[in-house]
């Protein structure tokens, strides 16, 4: 029995763009769960446009450079906390995702 894989639901003003990006990711080969952590990273992202009132115009390479250090300033230096680090790792998937 395979293992099943938890898929974010993506809010804000990138969510009508995940439905293609799981797509796209599945059609490069990526495996299940790099697409569900790909998705959490886009609803990541998505979360803090809306905090910003920024829309999905809005994000360039600079924007997207401050989202980055907003998450380096929260103590977030990878693209997962700790806390989910730990909890992906005692259900059995870390080393499947690479943690």
């Amino acid at each position: 029995m395979g293992r099943k894989v938890w898929f974010p639901v993506v809010s804000g003003p990138l969510a009508p763009y995940a439905a293609g990006f799981e797509r796209w990711l599945a059609d490069r080969g990526y495996a299940p769960w790099t697409v569900g952590d790909r998705l959490y990273q886009l609803d990541q992202l998505s979360r803090w446009l809306e905090r910003e009132r920024l829309t999905a115009g809005e994000l360039t390479t600079m924007r997207a450079a401050e989202f980055a250090s907003a998450r380096r300033r929260a103590g977030l230096v990878t693209w997962c906390s700790k806390l989910s680090a730990t909890r992906r790792c005692r259900s059995g998937t870390c080393a499947r995702s690479g943690s």
